[in-house]
């Protein structure tokens, strides 16, 4: 009786072992379970902050940019009022030289014909 004890006991002992061992396994899985979802949430975290960081990027540049265009906004609204102010200027200017080039001319001619009537008296 005393061996069918002794071998139960050996069967109950052999059964811990490999219940501890089981044991034992689940928890390293566990850990290491444990550790690559710890790495992953950390490579998520890393993986949000530099998105942050390039869209803080990109919207600094982008900032940068519209202020850019702005100022060429505003330079080419500069030229234009000064395109605008010189084409007032030369439509105002334009009859004038056009007249002062047409009397130009008229004395011009009278001129030649002075010349050619002196010319004539002197001979």
């Amino acid at each position: 009786m005393q061996k069918h004890e002794s071998l139960i006991q050996a069967q109950v002992n052999i059964e811990k072992a490999k219940i501890k061992k089981q044991i034992t396994k689940l928890k390293d899985s566990y850990k290491q379970m444990h550790s690559l979802a710890m790495s992953r949430q950390i490579k998520n975290e890393l993986v949000k902050q530099n998105q942050e960081f390039i869209n803080d990027i990109v919207q600094e540049r982008w900032k940068e940019l519209e202020q850019e265009m702005n100022s060429f906004a505003v330079e080419i609204e500069q030229k234009q009022v000064e395109q605008k102010e010189i084409k007032k200027f030369f439509d105002e200017v334009e009859p004038k030289m056009k007249n002062f080039y047409d009397r130009y001319q008229e004395i011009y001619q009278q001129y030649k014909c002075y010349l050619i009537l002196r010319k004539y008296r002197n001979i």
